[in-house]
C-alpha cells in the first residue's frame, strides 16, 4: 500500500473533529476538579490514542489490519485496554473523590459529543452530505467551521458558568450508587462501541446505539437545566437574605439613633434632679420624688436594646428586630449571647437559622394567650462549636424540618424536648474553620 493511497482527506477532517473535541473535554476537567499533578500525561494520552486508534488504525491503515488476522488481534487489543490506560492517566492528574473525577468526566464528554453533534448536522448539511452526523468522509474547506462553531457556542457558556464549575472541587456528591452505576454503563459501552467488531455487528441495531446516546445525552440536559434551576432558586435566596438583612440594619441604625436622643433627653432631666437633690442640704427628699427619679433610671435601661443581646452586631441586629416584634405582640422574651464568642458562625448562617426559628417562635405564640406568651433564646461557644437553646410555649406542631435540614447539612445537630406546657429546641452548630479557635 503506498503512502498516496491512503486517504488522508478523511484523515484530516476527522483529526480536526477529535481535537477540537478533546480540548473542550479538557478545558471542563482542569476546571471543575482539582489537580494535584501537570495535567500533560493526560493530554498526551488522549491525543496519543486519537491518533493512534481513531486516525491510524481507524482511518488510514483500517484496510491493511482488517485483512491481517494478527493486527487485527493487536488493534482490538489496543481498544480495550486503551480505556484502562486513559482513566489510570486522569486519576494520576486530578485528585479527590474518585466517583466525582468519573462523573465529571462521563458529563465533559456527553456534552462535548452533543455540540459536535448539532454542529456537524449543520456543516454536513451545507456540504451536501448524506450522512448529517457522521465524521468521515474527505475533508472540504467548510470543515474549518467546525471548530469555530464549537468554539463559538462553548466559550461563553464556559466563562458563564466557569465559577460553577470550581464549585464542583469541593461539592460532596450524593446518590453515589446511582452514579457509579451510570458512570460503569458508560464506561462499558464506550470500551464496545471502540471494539470494532462489536461495531460491525451492530451495524443492523444502530437505532438501540443512538436512542442509548440520546437517552444520555437528554439525562445531562436535564441534570443541567436543573443544576441551572437550583442555581438561580440559590441566588434569588440569597438576594432575598440580603434585603432582610439590610432591613435587620437599617432599624438596627434607627434603634441606635433614637436610644442616643432618648438618652440625650434623659440625661437632661436626671442632670436636673441631681442638682435638686444636692440643693436640699439635709432636706427631706420626697418618697414620690425619688421614686419618679427610679422609675426613669428604670425606663432608660430598658429602652437600650442595640448592642446589648450580642457582641457581634449583625446577630445583634437580628435580635434586636425580634425582640421588637415580640414586644409589639405582648411577647415576654429573654435573650442571652454573652458566651457567644465573635466569629464563631459566619453570621449570614447563623441568622439565617435565627430568622426560621424566631418567626416559627413567634407564630406559635401568636395562638396562645397574651399572658402566657414567652420565648427564651440563650446563645454560646462551646469549644468547637456553636450551642443554641430555645425554650417556648407548647402550642400546636413547632415545624423544624427547614431548620433542621439547614443546621444538619453543615454537620448540626437538632434535638427537640417536650414537656407538658414548654417546648425546648437545642441545636449545636460547627464553628467556622477558619474562625475555630480553641479557649
Amino acid at each position: 500500500m503506498e503512502l498516496k493511497e491512503l486517504p488522508w482527506q478523511e484523515a484530516v477532517r476527522t483529526a480536526l473533529i477529535l481535537g477540537t473535541n478533546v480540548s473542550m473535554v479538557l478545558f471542563i476537567q482542569i476546571t471543575a476538579l482539582e489537580r494535584k499533578r501537570r495535567p500533560l500525561l493526560l493530554i498526551s494520552v488522549l491525543y496519543g490514542r486519537c491518533l493512534l486508534i481513531n486516525i491510524l488504525g481507524g482511518i488510514l491503515f483500517q484496510t491493511y489490519i482488517s485483512q491481517v488476522p494478527f493486527w487485527n488481534i493487536c488493534y482490538e487489543c489496543l481498544i480495550t485496554l486503551q480505556a484502562g490506560i486513559l482513566w489510570i492517566a486522569v486519576f494520576y492528574t486530578f485528585t479527590g473523590d474518585a466517583l466525582k473525577i468519573l462523573i465529571t468526566s462521563v458529563a465533559a464528554e456527553i456534552y462535548t459529543m452533543v455540540l459536535n453533534g448539532i454542529v456537524l448536522v449543520m456543516v454536513n448539511y451545507t456540504e451536501g452530505r448524506e450522512d448529517l452526523l457522521t465524521h468521515a468522509g474527505p475533508f472540504q474547506s467548510m470543515d474549518l467551521l467546525i471548530p469555530l462553531l464549537m468554539y463559538g457556542v462553548f466559550l461563553p457558556f464556559y466563562y458563564l458558568f466557569r465559577d460553577k464549575l470550581r464549585e464542583n472541587r469541593e461539592k460532596k456528591w450524593k446518590h453515589r450508587r446511582f452514579w457509579a452505576v451510570f458512570a460503569g454503563l458508560y464506561i462499558f459501552m464506550g470500551i464496545l462501541s471502540w471494539w470494532s467488531g462489536y461495531a460491525n455487528r451492530m451495524r443492523k441495531m444502530s437505532w438501540l446505539i443512538w436512542l442509548m446516546f440520546f437517552l444520555l445525552a437528554a439525562g445531562a440536559g436535564a441534570a443541567g437545566i436543573r443544576s441551572w434551576i437550583i442555581y438561580t432558586e440559590r441566588l434569588e435566596k440569597e438576594h432575598r437574605l440580603l434585603k432582610k438583612q439590610q432591613k435587620f440594619l437599617s432599624l438596627h441604625r434607627r434603634v441606635i439613633d433614637e436610644q442616643i436622643q432618648s438618652m440625650e433627653e434623659n440625661q437632661k432631666l436626671i442632670r436636673q434632679q441631681m442638682k435638686e437633690i444636692e440643693n436640699l442640704k439635709g432636706q427631706t427628699f420626697s418618697k414620690e420624688r425619688a421614686e419618679n427619679y427610679l422609675r426613669r433610671l428604670k425606663q432608660e435601661y430598658h429602652r437600650i436594646k442595640a448592642g446589648v443581646y450580642c457582641s457581634e452586631w449583625e446577630i445583634d441586629a437580628v435580635l434586636c428586630y425580634y425582640a421588637q416584634r415580640m414586644e409589639e405582640n405582648k411577647i415576654r422574651f429573654h435573650f442571652f449571647f454573652g458566651n457567644y464568642r465573635k466569629n464563631s458562625v459566619k453570621y449570614e448562617v447563623l441568622n439565617q437559622i435565627l430568622i426560621i426559628l424566631l418567626e416559627e417562635a413567634i407564630e406559635r405564640n401568636l395562638s396562645e394567650k397574651e399572658g402566657k406568651r414567652q420565648i427564651s433564646l440563650t446563645g454560646g461557644t462551646v469549644r468547637n462549636q456553636v450551642l443554641l437553646v430555645l425554650k417556648t410555649v407548647r402550642r400546636g406542631k413547632f415545624r423544624i424540618r427547614k431548620l433542621r435540614m439547614y443546621i444538619e447539612k453543615d454537620g448540626g445537630m437538632v434535638r427537640v424536648e417536650k414537656r407538658e406546657t414548654e417546648i425546648c429546641i437545642k441545636m449545636l452548630i460547627p464553628c467556622t474553620e477558619e474562625k475555630r479557635e480553641d479557649p
